[in-house]
């Protein structure tokens, strides 16, 4: 039976949306992910533990935003590291 599980978007994380489905497309090729205007929807089908995935987007959310933020100061340590 298929569920439909949902997660709302903080508006600090809107941003890192598009991303952050690419990568949970990757990681789920047998999820049906979608966008609303401040959600991100995933139809699930049998096998998928409806919670287990919501937990695994807001996850892979959070991680786009901390990866972006911090990509500048990563690129400057290498930077230093290399010269």
């Amino acid at each position: 039976m298929a569920a439909t599980v949902r997660l709302d978007v903080p508006q600090e994380l809107l941003p890192f949306v598009g991303t952050a489905l690419t990568r949970l497309t990757y990681l789920f090729p047998h999820v049906a992910f979608a966008t609303t205007d401040a959600a991100l929807t995933a139809e699930v089908g049998d096998g998928i533990d409806a919670s287990e995935l919501r937990r695994e987007m807001a996850h892979t959310l959070y991680r786009e935003k901390i990866y972006q933020e911090t990509l500048d100061m990563r690129r400057q340590l290498i930077r230093a590291l290399v010269t």
